[in-house]
């Protein structure tokens, strides 16, 4: 093998499986050029399929061909997309809320507590959202969930560490009053 080939091959075996190069392929760039001029050819009516509103509360994550396009979420307005090579997902950002399932926690000292929650939330970054969860809803139910599991614990733990100190502080009253 010449020189340049073996280099070429030992640099490729570096990458990792999955590496995909930053800008557009051959092939990418191909297919846009095809989709632009068939738009321009069919114009006046193929423009209704390419403009596409986005409301106030509301962001589009566009990919083209699969991969996410670079740059922010489009919206609130208008926004371009080629209908044979884009994709786009519309993701509302207003505030929602999400009633968690009544269930019941069993203490150390064999109390059951019964626990019923709503939660608030608003998105904020809409493509990372859409990139990194399958379901936001049992996300963030399970994140409430263990949160409040953790917390009640925590005020369990603290509960029981001020009733001790209470209780040494009261027995050391009554040995300062038999000494006294």
């Amino acid at each position: 093998l010449p020189s340049s080939v073996h280099v070429l091959f030992s640099s490729f075996s570096r990458l990792p499986f999955c590496a995909k190069s930053p800008g557009l392929g051959i092939c990418e760039w191909l297919l846009t050029i095809l989709s632009f001029l068939f738009i321009i050819m069919t114009f006046p009516i193929s423009i209704w399929f390419c403009l596409k509103v986005v409301r106030e509360y509301e962001r589009a994550i566009v990919f083209r061909l699969g991969h996410l396009l670079p740059g922010r979420a489009k919206g609130p307005g208008l926004f371009f997309f080629l209908p044979c090579l884009d994709t786009y997902h519309k993701i509302d950002l207003r505030l929602k809320t999400l009633e968690i399932p009544f269930h019941q926690v069993v203490t150390k000292d064999m109390v059951t507590l019964e626990i019923d929650a709503v939660c608030y939330y608003r998105l904020e970054n809409a493509s990372l959202l859409l990139t990194t969860l399958t379901s936001i809803s049992s996300a963030i139910q399970l994140l409430v969930q263990t949160t409040t599991k953790r917390l009640l614990a925590h005020r369990l733990n603290c509960a029981k560490s001020l009733r001790q100190t209470q209780i040494r502080s009261k027995g050391s009253n009554f040995i300062s009053e038999d000494l006294t």
